[in-house]
């Protein structure tokens, strides 16, 4: 299914105050996309819409909470109030918490669950009617490479992100079957050295931090904005997840013994931070309102995996020339046998 160009689109990023949503944004309004900007902070919105505004783009706030429904669907209504279209659905929005499943509350659970999985859900439902009475369109959804591994400390965001997965799945097939000119597109970053970490509620005593290696918001954002014109069913952003993924198909429970070697060490910061510290995960929290985080040290600037999967043409060329070397090397070998 082929995408208009960029700046033919208009686009709604759900979750663009901060990371790698503020960052699409952004690159968006470069490539000239009309935009209608979501999140829980109208004030914050309108400073990235200002921003999207001197890069020369036409861009709109929207103040929207992603776990209710009608507000979700405002977002849409906005969208085709002040364009006539929606063309591509960006859905970021996020919050996370890291603690023992034991020390969780059913509030705090349920508040996860909403933002990450229902949200997401609600968006969907709202932009998808739109694109098919249009005939065309695109859903975006960035979930996490928890979203296919088992991950320790965030019980309910992987929960989510795997309840993720499987609604793009089953919403793909059901489009696919009836021939509905939607594409969907499942985003699964790796740890993206974001300001999720610094205003994410903990209670494990100590601020958490990506699991290294974390990667630059930049690499996303570069899939987010790649997946609006190039429709993929699936873009992993780090080659470190991919190999996550691939390790835990071929032996979920070897895998399962080296994340227990890494895991819980490895996403404890030496930053001390209490459970009554304040955080993000019912309302918004001012002072994150930036694309990096704090992480930079343990963060990849550039995914070679990632680079390969935004340019097929060079992926193709780089799995060639590593057949044609491997079709060689057998040559010469059997040759050197037969003289």
């Amino acid at each position: 299914m082929k995408r208009k160009p960029v700046s033919e689109q208009v686009v709604v990023v759900f979750g663009a105050t901060s990371g790698m949503g503020l960052l699409a944004a952004l690159m968006l309004a470069e490539r000239g996309a009309r935009l209608v900007l979501a999140g829980r902070s109208r004030g914050e919105l309108e400073r990235v819409v200002e921003q999207a505004r001197s890069r020369g783009a036409e861009a709109y706030a929207v103040a929207a909470d992603a776990k209710e429904w009608e507000q979700v669907k405002s977002v849409a209504d906005e969208a085709l109030a002040r364009f006539g279209r929606l063309d591509t659905w960006v859905h970021v929005a996020s919050v996370d918490e890291w603690a023992l499943f034991e020390d969780l509350t059913p509030d705090e659970y349920r508040q996860i669950i909403e933002v990450n999985l229902l949200g997401q859900v609600y968006g969907a439902m709202a932009a998808l009617p739109v694109m098919l009475h249009q005939g065309e369109g695109g859903l975006i959804h960035v979930g996490s490479i928890a979203g296919k591994i088992p991950l320790p400390l965030q019980n309910p965001y992987a929960a989510a992100k795997h309840g993720l997965t499987a609604f793009v799945e089953s919403l793909r097939m059901e489009l696919e079957h009836y021939g509905r000119p939607v594409h969907i597109t499942h985003i699964l970053p790796m740890g993206i050295n974001t300001s999720l970490f610094e205003k994410a509620r903990t209670r494990m005593g100590v601020q958490p931090q990506p699991l290294p290696p974390a990667y630059s918001p930049e690499e996303a954002a570069k899939a987010i904005v790649y997946a609006v014109e190039h429709p993929r069913r699936e873009i992993i952003v780090g080659g470190t997840g991919a190999l996550y993924q691939w390790l835990y198909r071929l032996s979920p429970r070897l895998t399962q013994k080296g994340m227990h070697l890494i895991a819980f060490s490895g996403q404890k910061s030496p930053q001390e931070k209490s459970a009554q510290a304040p955080s993000n995960l019912y309302e918004h929290l001012d002072g994150f309102q930036r694309v990096e985080g704090e992480y930079r040290h343990l963060t990849r600037p550039f995914s070679l995996y990632t680079w390969l999967a935004l340019h097929p043409p060079a992926a193709y060329a780089l799995i060639g020339g590593l057949l044609a070397a491997a079709g060689a090397l057998v040559f010469t070998r059997g040759g050197a046998k037969n003289s």
